[in-house]
């Protein structure tokens, strides 16, 4: 374990201490206990640490001022490699369950307190889960969260309009006024990440198959356009 000037000594001479993905933990001292107020993930851990310290001073996050309230009273923070991840390993997860068990153990942590209220609600109910033993039961409730909300999005669809989707079909989203405006919103946004100003979709669509285009990510659809364009080809006849 590394001191917080043991750490920026390194990043100073430019030594990698941490050439894997990592879940790293801030902690400070009182009396014999070790208190951990901040958990985070990195690839490179140096270069992280280097970034939490150049922000100390004028953050505005949690963790920033309670390291400023930690330093005013002269007391040191500590910087720890909780765990060592393998490339295959989803360091997400792996941040989230030492959260989850920091927590139960008693430790105020600042990412309790982050995020949107859907998330911090889905970090409190996981905490209180007594099913989450380990990073694996992590996975699992992730993975089932993710099904439920995609379930819940296919009865939306159903109840609202799949009949018409699949009868026929949306031939210009811009103008149609069945469309949920929250899928609107999406629809436009993949369409400009595509180059695109409108959307049709023709007759025959399954729940999942349009659930499915919804989920797409757009710096995949950007990525697919830059190929698209790299290739150089001649435009579609009229």
């Amino acid at each position: 374990m590394l001191s917080n000037a043991e750490y920026c000594q390194v990043v100073r001479d430019g030594v990698s201490v941490m050439e894997d993905k990592c879940v790293y933990g801030f902690f400070f001292v009182t009396g014999s206990a070790k208190r951990y107020f901040y958990v985070g993930r990195s690839k490179d851990l140096p270069r992280r640490l280097q970034e939490h310290r150049s922000k100390k001073r004028t953050g505005h996050e949690d963790k920033y001022e309670f390291i400023r309230k930690l330093e005013a009273q002269g007391m040191t923070w500590h910087c720890e490699v909780l765990e060592s991840l393998s490339g295959t390993e989803y360091a997400p997860d792996a941040e989230r369950w030492y959260v989850i068990r920091l927590t139960r153990e008693g430790h105020d942590l600042m990412n309790m307190r982050h995020g949107s209220i859907e998330r911090r609600k889905e970090l409190a109910e996981q905490v209180r889960a007594r099913h989450i033993r380990n990073v694996h039961d992590v996975q699992a409730d992730r993975e089932r969260r993710a099904f439920e909300g995609s379930r819940r999005l296919r009865r939306r669809i159903r109840r609202s309009w799949i009949s018409i989707l699949k009868e026929c079909g949306i031939p210009d989203v811009a103008a149609d006024t069945v469309l949920p405006p929250i899928f609107k919103r999406r629809l436009f946004a993949q369409a400009q990440a595509g180059g695109y100003a409108n959307y049709c979709f023709p007759p025959g669509w399954k729940p999942a198959e349009f659930v499915s285009w919804l989920r797409r990510p757009l710096s995949k659809i950007r990525e697919f356009r830059r190929w698209c364009e790299s290739l150089d080809l001649p435009p579609l006849p009229e």
